[in-house]
């Protein structure tokens, strides 16, 4: 009986941390700040606050006493990864991603969205239409495919052309939240073929470390017969 309370208390503290919200709002024009939500927290990223500094103990005037300093281990740096290797990658997560975006993306909420992009066109009122017209393409051609994949309940994006300004007026707000559960299902969507990938890429760092240790072979010479 004693089992199975302590599971159903692990059951229902693994579901309410599924159900924690985390995120990032970020809102820029004359200055930027970022701020990470943790639940019901908000921890501002940008800009930081100011660290108190720390009350030494030490008189002023009085060196501190030095500290021995440890040895530090020499570890043998992990080789980087080759092209070959990042096209392997890409070949076995990137389908996994597509596939948990899509069945996990919804689980995604951007709100507020209110961008507002406005650009300077009196310096070159030519170049300002062109850049207004390949805004336009690109937002009619990107927002629809970001609705389809993410919950984006209202969205305001506001784009025009001022040819009596000389700088591009460029503000906005923007919050992506998401919950824990759904971190972790991608998690474990990604993880088999990242695993996969791993060992993959171990074994073949492992075939060429033994290639290049194995002194090459040289063709024996026949034995000399006595004349």
């Amino acid at each position: 009986m004693l089992f199975l309370k302590i599971l159903a208390v692990l059951a229902l503290l693994i579901l309410l941390l599924c159900l924690l919200q985390l995120g990032v709002r970020a809102s820029w024009g004359t200055d930027l700040r970022v701020t990470a939500i943790l639940g019901p927290v908000r921890l501002p990223i940008i800009p930081q606050k100011e660290k108190k500094p720390k009350k030494d103990g030490h008189p002023p005037g009085k060196p501190k006493g030095e500290k021995r300093k440890k040895p530090k281990k020499e570890r043998k740096p992990l080789p980087k990864p080759r092209r070959e290797d990042l096209r392997e990658a890409l070949r076995l997560l990137l389908p996994a991603l597509k596939k948990s975006l899509r069945k996990l993306g919804r689980g995604i909420r951007v709100e507020p969205l209110r961008i507002s992009l406005t650009l300077a066109g009196k310096n070159d009122p030519a170049d300002a239409a062109e850049k207004y017209g390949y805004l336009q393409a690109a937002m009619w051609t990107v927002m629809p495919q970001l609705q389809r994949w993410m919950r984006i309940p209202d969205p305001r994006i506001h784009t025009g052309v001022d040819f009596d300004a000389e700088r591009t007026d460029f503000s906005g707000e923007a919050a992506v939240t998401f919950r824990l559960g759904t971190l972790f299902a991608m998690g474990f969507a990604l993880l088999i073929p990242a695993v996969k990938w791993f060992l993959h890429y171990r074994k073949r760092r492992r075939d060429d470390d033994t290639k290049e240790m194995t002194p090459p072979q040289t063709a024996e010479e026949p034995p000399k017969t006595a004349a």
